[in-house]
């Protein structure tokens, strides 16, 4: 195992504090020792509870902004694939910040996640269908994969072997539309860069973009999405998939044909 790194602890702003290790849902992931906090990477789940209750701005989310943007401005071909929590992160400019995308970076093409929710949940349905496995864990979140792997292996049998929705629109993005180029995600979720990392995953993914870092990004560059018009994403709208990593939102495609299913949500 040798997963890599999704957050940093800088040693100059560490006071030994321990409030990450306080938030930590596995604890073990930390060293102690010296005058400042370590992470062990291969023990962290990459859930980013530490980043968010660190006092003292020590600890930085580790993601692939800037190799994504050295690659832009090399003039390599790109689309992204924006999470559906661009809702909720950018309420009531997730419209405007699209467009600002489409006017700033040169992009093929900007697809919504959710698509690839729709996907995934008529896999997960075959699958479960073929199988008769029951209960079934969906793969959509790889710090949830990460944690079982890690400290949880008795319930590997039970993760379905279906990708992500990023991973499955990418293949899809690549197979249909015949895209080259690269493809780069955008979201909340620091845990992606080991998704898109793993071999399973074919490396369709090449770029974990978080929405911390692009905000850092827009900051410094005085980028004031108000100037902007609205602009939907490109190909075909995502119908339920648009809300899908809401609680519930699988449960909202999945019940649009077939009610009986009981699926739980553990956050």
């Amino acid at each position: 195992m040798s997963l890599c790194k999704v957050v940093d602890i800088d040693p100059q702003k560490c006071t030994n504090c321990r409030q990450c290790i306080s938030v930590c849902p596995v604890k073990y992931c930390f060293l102690t020792t010296g005058k400042a906090m370590q992470v062990i990477d291969d023990l962290c789940i990459g859930c980013g509870r530490c980043f968010n209750a660190c006092p003292h701005d020590a600890i930085n989310i580790v993601d692939d902004f800037k190799e994504f943007l050295d690659a832009l401005n090399t003039g390599s071909k790109f689309c992204l694939i924006v999470s559906p929590s661009i809702i909720t992160s950018f309420p009531g400019l997730d419209k405007k910040l699209v467009r600002w995308l489409k006017e700033s970076w040169v992009l093929s093409g900007i697809f919504n996640e959710g698509l690839g929710a729709e996907f995934a949940v008529v896999k997960y349905l075959q699958f479960i269908q073929k199988t008769g496995l029951i209960p079934v864990i969906s793969q959509q979140c790889p710090t949830v994969v990460e944690y079982i792997k890690i400290y949880l292996p008795e319930l590997i049998d039970n993760l379905a072997p279906v990708q992500s929705p990023a991973i499955i629109l990418a293949k899809f993005i690549r197979k249909v539309m015949k895209f080259k180029g690269k493809i780069a995600y955008l979201g909340p979720c620091i845990s992606k860069r080991r998704e898109f990392r793993d071999p399973d995953n074919d490396g369709v993914i090449q770029f974990n973009l978080t929405y911390g870092n692009l905000r850092k990004y827009m900051d410094e560059h005085k980028v004031n999405l108000d100037d902007f018009k609205e602009s939907a994403f490109d190909w075909i709208p995502a119908d339920r998939g648009a809300v899908f990593c809401k609680p519930g939102g699988y449960k909202n495609i999945i019940h649009r044909n077939f009610h009986h299913l009981r699926i739980t949500n553990h956050e």
